[in-house]
């Protein structure tokens, strides 16, 4: 693991905005309604196209989105999202990628093969939001008991009081 000195960079937003909306085009993608919340970047991608946007944010030699926060998700009721954190170290940019998802068929690419550390993220989501990550290596259970057929952080979850036995997950990492 190579340790990196960090040295604290300004970084103007509009500019960031401007070379990523460049890089994007280059790659030959219509992809990326940026836009700018609280001084916070937010980029707008469709499903099929989010894996190849992550390997292109963190290979591209200029932007070196080399570290990802967080992956979060959302559920809006008529739809779900998913918002992938990156920060790049040498450039102090960051910048939030948004992919929206049907409710009814809730299922996207796993980018464990471009950010290995997306692999908890990937499972945390999938267990409370229901979101399939295709091509995750090892999508099981992670927080909740072992038995559980609900996903609680959805909006649509009813909490139900009842005495229930635990059980353990078959194995625990």
């Amino acid at each position: 693991m190579e340790v990196k000195q960090y040295n604290f960079k300004a970084v103007d937003n509009d500019k960031v905005i401007s070379l990523l909306q460049d890089k994007f085009k280059s790659v030959g993608t219509s992809e990326g309604n940026f836009s700018l919340n609280h001084g916070q970047i937010y980029c707008e991608v469709s499903k099929e196209t989010i894996k190849n946007t992550i390997k292109m944010l963190k290979n591209d030699k200029d932007l070196k989105f080399d570290y990802i926060k967080c992956i979060t998700g959302v559920d809006y009721k008529e739809y779900l999202e998913i918002v992938y954190s990156l920060y790049s170290f040498d450039n102090n940019y960051s910048v939030n990628i948004k992919v929206r998802i049907d409710a009814a068929n809730p299922d996207v690419d796993s980018i464990t093969d471009v950010f290995w550390s997306a692999d908890w993220f990937e499972r945390e989501i999938w267990e409370f939001f229901g979101i399939n990550f295709k091509g995750h290596p090892n999508l099981k259970t992670l927080l909740l008991p072992g038995d559980v057929d609900y996903h609680p952080l959805l909006k649509s979850f009813e909490i139900k009081w009842e005495k229930r036995e635990y059980v353990r997950p078959k194995v625990f990492e």
